[in-house]
């Protein structure tokens, strides 16, 4: 060929509809700005995609959360709402557009669980005022992502903010009031 003469390349490949550009675009890609996720959603796109009816991009929000505000050095401090604000602000955007968080497997709901526990508690009550706020899923939900005994530890100092979202987080039964009862009645049928 030539030097200057070019083959003409014909293009096959088609534009995917603005439905479909949530899904087809890398979530990173997405969530890398705030910008680009709301212009997509403005031209059309639909949050909520996956089989389920939920969020395949809010999933991908939510995963980011584990790799914002990351420490090459590795300390032990908690991820403030400031080192998480980027996904969290995909994660409002999503919610205010209609997104719901339905989670395809019990490794997803246990991820989030795992990023929330690198994060302040406060980062998690945000993250529950904005699914309630927005009806982005289930109370039982909920319940299952914050159900675990470490979880609830590392909620404790929130517990005012958790009652005001009208979440009661129990330990469960009382034990220690249990077996005070079963002393007193094992004293009574000795005696």
């Amino acid at each position: 060929m030539p030097f200057g003469k070019h083959r003409s390349v014909e293009k096959t490949e088609t534009r995917p509809k603005p439905r479909q550009l949530l899904r087809t675009a890398p979530p990173r890609c997405i969530l890398a700005r705030k910008a680009t996720l709301t212009y997509l959603l403005e031209i059309g796109a639909k949050p909520n995609d996956k089989p389920n009816g939920g969020s395949s991009a809010l999933d991908a929000a939510l995963r980011d959360f584990s790799f914002a505000g990351f420490d090459p050095y590795r300390s032990k401090r908690l991820k403030s709402k400031y080192d998480v604000s980027r996904s969290l602000d995909c994660v409002r955007e999503l919610l205010a557009n209609g997104a719901i968080w339905n989670p395809d497997e019990k490794y997803d709901l246990s991820s989030l669980r795992r990023s929330l526990f690198e994060c302040e508690p406060v980062v998690t009550i945000e993250l529950l005022q904005l699914f309630r706020k927005y009806n982005a899923c289930p109370a039982e939900r909920v319940h299952k992502l914050l159900g675990t005994s470490r979880m609830k530890e590392h909620l404790k100092s929130e517990t005012s903010a958790l009652l005001r979202l009208g979440i009661h987080l129990e330990a469960g039964p009382n034990l220690h009031k249990q077996n005070k009862k079963d002393r007193l009645t094992s004293r009574r049928t000795v005696a």
